[in-house]
């Protein structure tokens, strides 16, 4: 899956993008694995 950021640049699609922001939002790991194993 791609994504388009706000700069219009394309990129690859990371969960792990996505488990870290979790994690810094205060979510603990498995929450946050969860989230980014369903996105």
């Amino acid at each position: 899956m791609w994504v388009t950021k706000v700069s219009g640049k394309k990129e690859k699609f990371q969960k792990e993008k996505i488990r870290k922001t979790c994690l810094r939002a205060g979510a603990n790991s498995k929450f946050a694995k969860e989230v980014a194993e369903k996105v």
